[in-house]
């Protein structure tokens, strides 16, 4: 477990005054599945990462082209690995941190190895991933 950031203590602090939150929006089993794809796809990194890999969950949730409901997008094969079970705290904040505060990119892809990503454009590397447009 990574030590928490200060990101993470203001989320804690706004949490307690937020008019609404990412229960609010969407039911617990979508949230776990969310959760899934972060905790699979970057369970030994740091907060910021998580971050950067839930943006592209909800980017692709909110798209429409991947499909209608978080079931459909995170299940469909060949997008996202999401086996994990066992969520962190971290993954649980990353999430939130994205819904309360915005994302950091607005790609619907990410690779591990850098290289080029179905002839898409490349909006950022977080020097774990690289993410695609």
């Amino acid at each position: 477990m990574h030590k928490k950031s200060d990101k993470q203590e203001y989320l804690n602090a706004y949490k307690a005054i937020a008019p609404t939150s990412i229960y609010d929006e969407y039911s617990e089993s979508d949230i776990f599945l969310m959760q899934r794809v972060i905790e699979t796809e970057v369970y030994d990194l740091d907060f910021e990462k998580k971050v950067n890999i839930a943006s592209v969950v909800l980017n692709r949730i909110d798209n429409g082209e991947f499909g209608d409901t978080v079931k459909e997008v995170v299940t469909s094969p060949n997008q996202f690995a999401w086996f994990r079970t066992e969520i962190t705290q971290d993954t649980k904040d990353a999430l939130e941190w994205v819904y309360y505060f915005g994302r950091t990119t607005d790609a619907l892809y990410f690779r591990s190895d850098g290289k080029p990503f179905k002839g898409l454009t490349q909006v950022m590397n977080d020097g774990a991933h690289t993410f695609w447009r």
